[in-house]
């Protein structure tokens, strides 16, 4: 748990730099620009000067949102972190006190973030839609009964229930719907995560995705799937990517033979 709220605050940092030093490649252009504008000492210049300062502030402003955004998930991430270290603190100095009291409390603590764990990864999902106008991720923090009962239990930043609530979602999506869509947003929001981790889930997702293509005949999405998402993975899965291709000639040539039987 800990080493996710590490991996998760790292991921943070490196966000926020990314962004600082995006932004601020945009911020430098717009005031050359500005400065050109004013120095040709023209009013019509000198008006299309102030719509760059606008614009100037209009991305300062946004800017500054941004990294308050960032500011406060960082701080969420380590005040969990902060939480979770004073909690496994609490386990240790009831060893070595051999306070038998507080080790029954804090087992059962441990035991209700299991419960709480359970709670969440097993509930019903309103909808695994992406449809923002429906139940989102927001609205199942508060009525999700895991996150409920650890909030009741003021356990809440032992467990990255945020986590466990879109893994559930992507899950039941899979598992009830035949969804593959939750997974692959999730995926284009971790892309850079996944690269780093050398993981193959997108690879499998796409060509899971080609596969239902497929199934339904769609022959010329699961062709536009193939090309556009599962031939960057070439040298890597060769040899599945070979029995993909195989398979879309393979059923063509199916139809076309029972075509040709049946007239």
């Amino acid at each position: 748990e800990i080493a996710q709220c590490l991996v998760g605050s790292e991921m943070c940092i490196r966000d926020s730099h990314k962004l600082i030093e995006r932004e601020s490649i945009i911020l430098k252009s717009l005031f050359l620009d500005m400065n050109k504008l004013l120095e040709s000492n023209s009013l019509d210049q000198d008006k299309m000067a102030l719509i760059k300062l606008n614009d100037i502030i209009k991305h300062v402003d946004s800017l500054e949102r941004k990294l308050n955004k960032r500011v406060e998930e960082e701080l969420k991430l380590l005040n969990r972190i902060d939480s979770r270290i004073k909690f496994f603190k609490e386990l240790e100095s009831a060893k070595l006190q051999k306070n038998i009291s507080k080790l029954t409390e804090w087992y059962q603590k441990y035991t209700n973030l299991l419960i709480g764990d359970y709670l969440i990864r097993n509930s019903k999902v309103l909808s695994t839609s992406l449809n923002s106008n429906e139940i989102g991720h927001e609205d199942e923090k508060y009525w999700n009964p895991g996150v409920v009962f650890l909030r009741q239990q003021g356990l809440q930043t032992l467990l990255d229930y945020d986590i466990l609530l879109s893994a559930n979602r992507i899950s039941k999506a899979l598992t009830e719907n035949h969804d593959l869509n939750p997974l692959i947003a999730w995926i284009g929001e971790n892309k850079g995560f996944l690269k780093r981790s050398y993981s193959f889930l997108e690879f499998e997702a796409r060509l899971q995705e080609y596969v239902e293509l497929i199934k339904s005949r769609n022959f010329l999405k699961a062709i536009a799937c193939f090309r556009n998402f599962l031939l960057q993975f070439m040298e890597s899965n060769f040899a599945d990517l070979k029995l993909a291709s195989g398979l879309l000639v393979f059923i063509k040539n199916y139809e076309y033979n029972t075509m040709e039987k049946q007239s």
